[in-house]
Parts: C-alpha cells; structure tokens; sequence
C-alpha cells in the first residue's frame, strides 16, 4: 500500500484512544450565550460600517462595467470631477485591487466617485466616459468546458484549471481489484448559491496623518487589515480598519475591499469616506458557491465495504478559476482506504467562484 499522507496508517484509526469528557468550568460550550451586540442589533441601534461619522463624510459610489468580457481603451473623468458637491475620483489604474484593462465579469470597478451626497456621486458616474473593446464571453460552465470554447480571459488558451488538485491515499488500483462490484455515476452542474448578506457590503475609511482608519463588513477582520495595509502601500501598523459586522460572511464576507476604495478617495478628498454597494452590484460582485460537476467511480465488496473512490470534480468558478476542497466531505463521510481526488476550476465569465457555508 502507498504510503499515506497522515502521520499515522489507515489501520491505526481503529486503534486510536477516545476519551474525552467536557469538564465543568466551559464558559461557551453548553452555556446560554448571548454576545454582546445582539441587545442593540436587535433594536437596530447597532452602528455597521455605514452608520460612523454621520454627516462628517462624503458618499462613494462606483462605477461598474457594462460587459461581461472586454478590454478597456480609454476613460474620462473630467466631466465627474467638474461637477458640483464631487470631491474625489479615481479610476481603476489606481486601485490595486481593480487594476487591469481587461475586464472578465459584468460589473467589475471601472471608476469611483466620493462626493457629499450619495445622488450627486451616482450622478457623477453617468459622466464617467468609458470606451470598451467588447470581447466574447461564457457565462455556462458547460459551454466553456467544450475544446472549441471561446477563452474567457483567466488563462492563455483554456477555460480549465491546467492541472488538478490532487488529494490521494492508499492504492487505488489495488483498491478496484478487491472490489466486487464497481459503481460509476456522474452529476451535472447545479446552480450556484450567492453570498447574499442581510446588509449590503459597505465600508468607510478615512486618514490621520500617515494613519488610515475605519470600518468594515468583515469576517476575517486582521487577515483583511493586513491586506487592506498591503494594497495602501502603509506599514501594517498604521492600518487601523475594524470588522464591526457583516451579517454573516458565508465565506465572502470582506473580499470586495470596500475600505481600499474609501481610503483612496479620502486620501484626495482629505475626508472620511463611506460606501454602501446597491443590492444589485451587492449580488453580482460578492462571491458565488462554485458548484461541482462530479464524476465518480466507487469499489465495494458484497458486503458492502467500500474498497476503492475516484472522483473527478469540475467546479464552476467563475472567472477566477476557484475550485473547492469538494473531496473533504467525502474523505471524511465514508471509511475507505484507497482514494483519489481530483479537482478542476472551470472558468466563465461570471463572479468571483468561493466557498459557501
């Protein structure tokens, strides 16, 4: 038998000791508990990202592409940034989150606009000048998994992650030629779940000096600050940007950097700025489950002992390519030995592909 990639034989998970009893001094587990936040979420008097500096701060609102699939040849901001009650612009090129010209999803940041009311900022994105090279597109992973499929744009010349995730263990072959009967079935794509919060994603953020702070709808919120410091180009101990809700992540929560975006154009405006997505850019840009399409190849003996499990999983990713740990829960459902897993990322031309909780 291969060896396997646990420090410990498949034959030793038998004779692993359990004896675990929960002790009497737990203050969480098995206890009533109520965080402290809930009273005033509740009462909706609870403060999210959106909710600081009450009018001490200027409104953003960005500006979406129109096109599933294109490149960027040109844009103008001049007439924005003319208009009245506008205090800051910037365009994608300044933005290290949304920089590039080739756009692979409908909706990706072209341009924002932070401005002291949040009508005249969506006015001002109207004036925004964009001038695209419309490319082909695939929204259906089906479709991009054909050989003579138009390229979405993640990879040179493929729509399909070049090589698998592999997870494996025991000897598979030797796995089949135990089994008595053998068992191939195959699933077709499902649709995809959204990570679509109570609360739409918002973010403010604002600069003391050298020092940017602010506030964020985050599940991840040192990870995020950490990143949030990296694409500002500060020292991470001058990041000051804080998770105060997110009504729940699902994991997505926090990964269209809305702080990013408020601290560039306060840092040209020289004021706080605050953003709040609109449910439909809400719903497109935050991240999608990436469902699988699954082929699978099961050995058992007659007893029903499996010997032997090979799956092969495409996950729709959206366009970047995510692929999920999909062999995990098969790994840990069912007791067999000899295992191969191999995960594949479809790319189309839709929203970020991520895990769903």
């Amino acid at each position: 038998m291969a060896e396997s990639r646990y420090w410990f034989q498949p034959e030793q998970i038998r004779q692993l000791p359990i004896d675990f009893e929960f002790g009497d001094d737990l203050q969480v587990v098995g206890k009533y508990y109520v965080p402290a936040e809930a009273p005033s979420i509740v009462r909706g008097t609870y403060k999210f990202p959106y909710d600081h500096l009450p009018g001490a701060k200027l409104f953003a609102a960005i500006l979406g592409c129109p096109h599933a699939h294109c490149k960027i040849l040109s844009i103008d901001t001049s007439a924005a940034e003319a208009l009245e009650g506008v205090e800051a612009v910037i365009t994608y090129d300044e933005h290290p989150h949304w920089d590039t010209d080739e756009v692979l999803v409908w909706g990706w940041e072209v341009a924002a606009v932070a401005a002291t009311d949040p009508f005249i900022a969506e006015r001002a994105l109207d004036l925004i000048e964009v001038e695209y090279d419309v490319l082909p597109f695939i929204i259906d992973p089906e479709e991009a998994m054909e050989p003579d499929a138009d390229i979405v744009g993640t990879f040179p010349d493929t729509n399909i992650t070049p090589s698998a995730a592999r997870h494996t263990r025991g000897d598979i072959e030797e796995g089949f030629a135990e089994a008595d009967v053998i068992i191939e079935v195959e699933t077709e794509f499902t649709r995809p779940h959204t990570q679509n919060t109570l609360e739409p994603v918002t973010g403010i953020a604002w600069w003391e000096g050298e020092h940017v702070y602010g506030y964020d709808q985050n599940q991840n919120p040192h990870g995020s600050n950490r990143t949030y410091a990296a694409q500002l180009g500060v020292n991470h101990s001058r990041s000051h940007i804080r998770a105060t809700s997110g009504a729940g992540g699902f994991g997505g929560g926090g990964q269209t950097n809305e702080p990013v975006t408020c601290a560039l154009l306060s840092k040209k405006a020289g004021k706080p700025v605050a953003i709040s997505r609109t449910r439909r850019l809400h719903s497109i840009r935050r991240r999608n489950h990436y469902v699988p399409k699954l082929w699978s190849k099961i050995g058992c003996k007659s007893d029903g002992t499996m010997t032997a499990m090979h799956n092969i999983w495409h996950c729709h990713g959206g366009f970047n390519a995510a692929r999920g740990n999909s062999w995990e829960n098969m790994d840990t459902t069912y007791k067999c030995w000899n295992i191969v897993n191999e995960v594949y990322g479809v790319a189309t031309n839709t929203g970020f592909g991520a895990g769903h909780r």
